[in-house]
């Protein structure tokens, strides 16, 4: 195996990690804003309607009280929406518990490598400096233009442990509405 071939190997690594890093700020930086935004819309809605309202970011919790009514929104920390793109917010009062789905309008964003089989050390590396070369392509050809900071809303229903979604919402007001209805 020469020199030239790890050199190279090292290279293409690099790029594809630096291409990676800076598409997942530009998905990090639009799910902080989904969160915000769902937030801000909830914390309008029940202010509007005479609610006091506390944001507890210690506790992922938005929570609105007017008189005997109290609603609860969990929201999810920003990095464990990165992978997919995709939140759960867990909207609470009294004893019912409504799930809603956020997910970010991307396009495809999913650059997976596969499975790489070899017989050699150098034959391992060429073809994954081959992978990675395709993969890199790939992130330079899509950008990240498309990821603009829409989402999409909504209800989910968990069965045999797994959230499904069950129907589109506009927004959060109307998963408010509809909870304490």
């Amino acid at each position: 195996m020469s020199l030239a071939l790890i050199r190279e190997h090292a290279d293409v690594k690099e790029e594809f990690e630096r291409l990676t890093q800076h598409r997942n700020q530009q998905l990090m930086a639009s799910i902080i804003h989904m969160i915000d935004d769902v937030k801000g819309q909830a914390s309008s809605y029940m202010m509007d309607n005479d609610f006091s309202v506390i944001d507890k970011p210690a506790e992922n919790m938005l929570h609105g009280v007017y008189k005997h009514l109290r609603i609860t929104i969990h929201y999810p920390d920003a990095e464990s929406c990165l992978e997919s793109g995709h939140c759960i917010f867990e909207v609470c009062h009294n004893y019912r518990t409504m799930l809603v789905g956020a997910t970010l309008r991307t396009g495809n964003n999913a650059i997976y490598g596969g499975f790489i089989a070899y017989r050699t050390q150098e034959g391992r590396i060429r073809k994954e400096i081959e992978s990675l070369k395709t993969r890199i392509a790939h992130l330079k050809a899509m950008g990240v233009s498309e990821i603009n900071s829409t989402y999409s809303l909504g209800i989910m229903e968990r069965r045999n442990g797994v959230a499904l979604q069950k129907r589109r919402v506009k927004n959060i007001v109307e998963v408010i509405d509809e909870i304490i209805q």
